[in-house]
């Protein structure tokens, strides 16, 4: 069974957001996305997410431990 995991979006350049936001949903995983930092803290501060991507399209993998 492949791990899946709740990833956050956070960029202004809809286009790419959403081109990625299709690309990872289609996977399998569950995705968030959102215009900006912003909206991106007021998500993750509600929900921990492990995978985050941000305006430059970068990912930050959020510090969790594996089992």
């Amino acid at each position: 069974m492949e791990d899946r995991f709740p990833i956050l979006i956070a960029g202004d350049d809809p286009v790419s957001r959403t081109l990625l936001e299709k690309t990872l949903t289609k996977a399998g995983h569950e995705v968030v996305s959102v215009k900006d930092g912003r909206e991106a803290l007021a998500f993750f501060s509600k929900r921990f997410f492990p995978i985050v991507f941000d305006g430059q399209l970068r990912f930050v993998v959020s510090h969790f431990s594996s089992l």
